[in-house]
């Protein structure tokens, strides 16, 4: 072969591969720089001067050192000192760093730097790659404040926040712990005998049972259970968690648990006051009937079915309307009923009372007024049914009666228990002269005053 011919291929082929390698690295997204043994660089790719902002020409030759600060200087500082690694048995093995790189303008961004030595015949040169990791370093900075402003809400809340394994210990529980349980995060992070071992024996087994469940069947938990206090009396929590997650090869739980004590006490006072309230309702000889602001029935006594023949599956419908339509069908004028009903609704602050005749015969005096508390809020309406039709018929037959002894062709006196005049009727005063308010309320014996003669009574 021509020994020219050879002499001439070789720097050929090495500005090929020189510029094949060119090629590679410009293609890689991170920044690369090859550097010299005193750590200048002597080759980057175009993500590099992009990043820096530098001309190709005005980086070659710079000492990398120069570029690169530590990432706990201020902005402006000196820059470090680069200690590359020189050593047989570094060669080959990479090592990262984490740097501010200073651009051309002067400002500066976080980057994640990979620095890797190898040798030659020249001697030893160094591969560094960079990433610019300013995104992550800002994604970081609002996950950070997010914490705080996270953990300042876990210290502000009402209720306790809690991680918890299967086994009930507590990796983690927010500072309120001790405003409500008694116990300081310390000491419920000690073991899973404070946790657990404080739960109510009553309670214990389906709160452990919801607890497994959580963790196996990934149920979500909301259970209300007794818990003693460090002050030693039992007190009402609720406890909930939804989701599960596992960290370091352990499943835990996420989980926040609140005081209700008030609440349930008051609980209990109003089942209370409701039982007596409903046992009151089914003393009395009454129909009631309460409905809620949009005619939704809350309560509906025993004597108000039996009044209205109500069917059973109409006594468990509490829905609107229900109960007034088959209520009014019973009437001997529905549309009246229903009208007078809708006008209640539609008046809130209204009473009511009038007599209401059904078609088997019945009367019954119907009452209606407002639900209201001490401060007049409105929670529906009252209703309530009376049977009247005894008395109705008695007044009814005393009317007759009265009309009777009215028209009566002889003169009818009575009088009270005492012998008072009580009432005397038309033919009486036609007769004796007297009228009504003479005669009444004074003893039949003024009827002997001597006034009248002999001869007028044979008249």
């Amino acid at each position: 072969m021509d020994a020219s011919r050879s002499s001439g291929a070789a720097p050929a082929r090495a500005e090929a591969g020189s510029a094949e390698f060119r090629s590679l690295i410009d293609a890689i997204a991170e920044g690369v720089c090859v550097l010299d043994d005193r750590a200048r660089i002597t080759m980057c790719n175009r993500t590099f001067l992009e990043m820096t902002g530098y001309e190709e020409e005005a980086a070659a030759g710079r000492n990398v050192c120069e570029l690169l600060h530590l990432k706990s200087r201020e902005s402006g500082g000196a820059p470090h000192s680069c200690e590359l690694p020189k050593n047989e048995h570094e060669l080959g093995q990479r090592t990262m760093l984490r740097e501010y790189l200073l651009r051309n303008d002067g400002s500066r961004f976080p980057v994640r730097c990979w620095l890797r030595p190898w040798r030659t015949s020249s001697g030893f040169h160094y591969l560094l790659t960079v990433e610019d990791i300013s995104e992550l370093e800002q994604t970081k900075e609002v996950l950070d404040r997010s914490e705080q402003r996270f953990r300042q809400i876990l210290k502000s809340a009402p209720d306790v926040a809690w991680t918890s394994d299967l086994q009930g210990h507590t990796l983690y529980i927010s500072p309120k712990v001790e405003a409500v349980l008694g116990y300081s995060k310390e000491e419920f992070c000690s073991g899973q005998q404070l946790r657990l071992g404080r739960i109510h024996p009553g309670d214990f087994g389906r709160v452990y049972e919801a607890y497994q469940s959580l963790f196996k069947n990934h149920t979500s938990l909301d259970i209300e259970y007794r818990f003693r206090h460090k002050n030693g009396k039992w007190i009402w929590v609720q406890d909930r968690a939804t989701t599960t997650h596992e960290e370091g090869g352990v499943l835990y739980a996420d989980g926040f648990l609140c005081d209700i004590t008030e609440r349930k006490e008051a609980e209990a006072e109003l089942q209370f006051q409701t039982a007596f309230l409903e046992a009151q309702a089914n003393s009395t000889i009454d129909g009631i009937l309460v409905v809620d602001p949009a005619g939704r029935t809350l309560l509906r006594n025993q004597r108000f079915a039996e009044i209205f023949q109500l069917p059973k599956e109409l006594q468990a419908n509490r829905e609107e309307g229900g109960t007034m339509r088959h209520a009014a069908a019973l009437m001997k004028n529905p549309k009246l009923f229903l009208s007078r009903v809708e006008y209640l609704y539609q008046h809130p602050n209204e009473t009511a009372r009038d007599e209401l005749e059904l078609k088997n015969g019945m009367f019954l005096d119907r009452y209606s007024s407002p639900v209201v508390d001490k401060n007049g809020v409105y929670y529906g309406r009252i209703w309530t049914f009376r049977d009247i039709t005894e008395s109705k018929r008695n007044q009814d037959e005393l009317q007759q009666l009265s009309l009777a002894v009215e028209q009566s062709p002889v003169s009818v006196i009575i009088t009270d228990p005492e012998g008072k005049i009580g009432y005397v009727n038309r033919k009486f005063t036609e007769c004796s002269g007297y009228t009504r308010e003479e005669v009444v309320g004074n003893n039949p014996r003024i009827l002997k005053s001597g006034q009248t003669s002999p001869e007028l009574y044979r008249d």
